[in-house]
């Protein structure tokens, strides 16, 4: 019983020298050495022993050398601070502060004042962050500025994962490239994949395809494809528009080392085991269309020698522009036909007309209606604001023609039936033509029907006026003009000032002087 008492006793003792010789060596791999310094002094700081460190500071670690103007090194500490003209150097960005405090048992650093860190062609502005050099994960605490060569993002916070390019930001997040600007409450973005997903109360300027979005969530890739969900609205701009107007919290480390002198927090509980993936526009004085509904789905296809964006819509589509609109389950719309297709209860209008139908197909000619389309069972409404009576016609397709945005003309084929309502010379009415046909044609000035024909066998009866004439409904009869969407009142406009052209900060004199080689 003692032998085996004894083994184990061993085996602990073993243990604890294995342990020991483990957390000594990780120690080492962030010590940092003194390359170079005008002197160096002992003294006190917050009753500690520390090493001071003045003039022309060069240390060096593992991971990165620092240039600085003071530094003090904590005897039997793992800290080290650092303040003025700080610039560090790793194998992958620069990096420079007014200030910083690293604790070497845990790779965690603390950067304040003026912050910037430079990776391949990103610059990132910051006043508190962060950061590990071993992972290489940023988290600035207040404020964040990202430019690149293609734009620049801005928010209150935000964390940036350098190895798979990636960034969450939060608090008035704005993005502000060549071909778009966008803003909400909260962005994830992998910058590698061009992917990003943006939460809150959102707006876009897709400037590529003369669009204005808003909504509650968007997702968006390389491809071009845009999704947008939750109060989703659209607003296609015309391409010529004229536009007129002492504790110190470890933000990034879980659970500081047993050894650490220092209490630390730390904002993450974990990091994550995988990542996911110029500015305001005044106020655009004309416009084509608005789309409103609870999901919008944009998708280019590249097709020689242009692009074509498709828009879907689903749920509750509500359409409007100055010629056209409607109501359906679904909606597609194609840029390069100038087409909308409409499903599931479709309703359509234009001035007094109202068509029903299961399928409405709608072309535009540079922004006018042109030709409308829709089968099987059609019924068509048309409001006589003279008698106050509803003029009906009803068949098994329907084409229409426009010319200058004004219905010309109106051909039903099969089984049509027409109940139109006439006047007398007075204007008032006496009486309604009921009639049938295979074939009619209908044919409008300014809006207004002015003749039409039957062709074919028809049958029909004039029916004189009376009380009850008024009321007398074809099956199928649709008039619903409460349901017909209007011009928006709500302004499409984003919430947040414009992003600034200058820099947070005054720029720190290394990061100038860096710049200035890099532009020689």
């Amino acid at each position: 019983m003692k032998s085996r008492l004894f083994h184990i006793g061993l085996i602990l003792v073993l243990g604890l020298i294995f342990l020991s010789t483990y957390a000594q060596n990780a120690y080492s791999q962030n010590r940092v050495n003194i390359l170079e310094a005008d002197q160096i002094i002992g003294g006190t700081v917050e009753g500690k022993r520390v090493q001071k460190i003045l003039g022309n500071v060069h240390l060096q670690s593992e991971d990165f050398e620092m240039f600085c103007d003071s530094a003090y090194q904590f005897v039997n500490e793992s800290e080290i601070r650092a303040y003025g003209n700080i610039q560090i150097n790793t194998e992958d960005e620069k990096i420079w502060t007014d200030s910083l405090t690293y604790f070497t048992d845990v790779d965690f650093s603390q950067l304040r004042g003026r912050v910037i860190i430079e990776a391949d062609s990103t610059t990132l502005f910051g006043n508190s962050v962060d950061y590990r050099f071993s992972t290489k994960v940023a988290h600035f605490i207040d404020q964040i500025r990202l430019e690149d060569k293609d734009g620049i993002l801005k928010a209150d916070s935000g964390f940036y994962y350098r190895e798979p390019d990636s960034a969450t930001f939060r608090g008035e997040v704005q993005l502000s490239d060549t071909t778009q600007y966008i803003e909400g409450d909260s962005l994830f973005s992998n910058r590698s994949t061009d992917y990003y997903e943006l939460y809150g109360d959102i707006y876009a300027n897709d400037k590529e395809n003369n669009t204005l979005l808003k909504g509650n969530y968007l997702e968006a890739d390389s491809t071009g494809r845009r999704y947008l969900k939750g109060n989703a609205w659209l607003r296609n701009v015309k391409t010529d528009t004229v536009r007129t107007d002492s504790s110190v919290a470890d933000t990034l480390s879980p659970k500081p080392s047993a050894d650490t002198t220092l209490a630390r927090s730390d904002s993450l509980t974990a990091l994550p085991d995988s990542i996911r993936f110029t500015q305001r526009e005044p106020e655009i004085k004309s416009d084509t269309t608005h789309i409103r509904s609870k999901e919008i789905l944009l998708l280019k296809q590249q097709t020689q020698p242009d692009t074509t964006t498709i828009i879907n819509a689903y749920q509750d589509v509500r359409i409007w522009s100055n010629k056209f609109s409607s109501v359906s389950d679904t909606a597609k719309y194609n840029d390069a036909l100038e087409m909308f297709e409409l499903w599931s209860n479709p309703k359509a209008w234009h001035n007094n007309i109202q068509l029903t139908g299961p399928y409405i197909k709608v072309i535009l000619e540079d922004g006018d209606i042109h030709q409308l389309i829709s089968y099987t069972d059609v019924f068509v409404a048309q409001e006589d604001t003279v008698l106050n009576r509803i003029n009906q016609l009803k068949g098994d397709t329907l084409n229409t023609y426009f010319t200058d945005g004004e219905i010309s003309r109106m051909r039903l084929n099969g089984n049509t039936h027409i109940l139109r309502f006439t006047k007398d010379e007075a204007g008032d009415p006496d009486g309604a033509l009921d009639s049938t046909a295979p074939t009619s044609i209908f044919y409008f000035e300014n809006g207004e029907l002015v003749e039409f024909r039957h062709l074919g066998a028809i049958e029909g009866d004039f029916l004189p006026e009376s009380q009850s004439l008024s009321n007398r409904k074809l099956d199928g009869y649709s008039w619903n003009p409460k349901q017909r969407p209007t011009r928006p009142e709500e302004k499409m406009e984003p919430r947040f000032p414009p992003i600034p052209d200058e820099r947070p900060f005054e720029l720190p004199r290394r990061y100038q002087a860096h710049i200035q080689t890099k532009n020689n």
